[in-house]
């Protein structure tokens, strides 16, 4: 048996951290126990390196619990304070917007015409406008992205209802401009019947029945020139076309002639016509049908044939 310097290896914790201390201590031990000691030895020093380890990654520990409940307060506080922030502008804005509000519109159509304004501007606004962070807490912006995923959802499921109502919108704006155009015909429509109304009503104002006498008597006048020139007008025609019978025999005797030719040369009953032949009075032969036109001459007659 003989003394041996051996080192022990303890772990010593404090203040959170893990050392690995050596310590000098004698052992009394022989050629029979030295295998044992030199496996404890091997023991320590296995624990020497895990102590060493331990240390190295002590940083990247996950924190506390305690101390992950204070982060989240202290976003949650400033989420909180931001919100405010914002609140307050909002209000700002909403009184400026009060004071400069118009009455609101009875009219529906109007109404929706002018909402369909405000947002177009809205959205013009929101193109043009850079992006801002509501806040710089990564936990904060992750619960933000969460509650806008589940609004974007909410709007692609109205999408196909603000599809059908920009239909009726421009259906809405085609009716209105055809009852716009038609108000303004009814319009002008109205002006010219009001004028032609007030011109009546003048001229109802000045006429008296001195007035209307007067009037009546020109009035006769202009029928008596006007009977006068038809009557010289028609005197003039007929003197052309019909003239009267000048030195001529008289017309039962042309009868009597056409009697005796049918009678005596029944094979040849025609008369030549010639200037003692009055027209009109071989246009009544004619038109009643006491007398007959040759076929082939035009300046033949006979009389008919009542006796056969």
């Amino acid at each position: 048996m003989h003394i041996r310097n051996v080192y022990d290896s303890r772990l010593n914790f404090k203040e959170g951290k893990c050392t690995f201390q050596n310590v000098k201590t004698e052992h009394f031990c022989d050629k029979s126990d030295g295998l044992v000691t030199l496996q404890t030895l091997q023991v320590f020093l296995n624990a020497k390196a895990l102590a060493n380890a331990m240390t190295l990654y002590q940083e990247t520990l996950p924190p506390d619990l305690t101390t992950e409940l204070e982060f989240l307060a202290s976003a949650k506080e400033e989420l909180f304070n931001e919100c405010e922030e914002k609140w307050k502008e909002i209000e700002e804005l909403q009184s400026k917007l009060a004071l400069t509000e118009t009455e609101a519109c009875a009219d529906p159509e109007l109404q929706t015409t002018y909402q369909h304004k405000a947002m177009m501007a809205e959205l013009h606004y929101l193109e043009e406008k850079e992006p801002h962070l509501i806040s710089e807490n990564g936990d904060v912006l992750a619960a933000f992205s969460m509650d806008e995923v589940g609004k974007y959802a909410q709007i692609k499921n109205v999408h196909p209802n603000a599809l059908e109502r920009g239909a009726q919108n421009e259906n809405l704006k085609k009716t209105l401009n055809r009852e716009q155009e038609w108000l303004q015909e009814q319009q002008e429509l109205g002006q010219v019947i009001a004028e032609r109304a007030a011109k009546v009503k003048s001229i109802l104002q000045d006429y008296s029945e001195a007035r209307a006498l007067q009037d009546m008597k020109v009035k006769i006048q202009q029928v008596k020139v006007y009977q006068e020139n038809l009557l010289n007008s028609m005197g003039t025609f007929l003197a052309q076309h019909f003239p009267l019978p000048q030195h001529q025999k008289h017309p039962s005797k042309k009868t009597k002639t056409l009697m005796n030719k049918i009678l005596e040369m029944p094979h040849d009953p025609y008369v030549t016509i010639d200037d003692t032949f009055w027209p009109p009075y071989i246009e009544m032969l004619l038109r009643f049908g006491i007398v007959l036109r040759h076929p082939e001459n035009p300046n033949k007659i006979r009389m008919e044939a009542f006796h056969q």
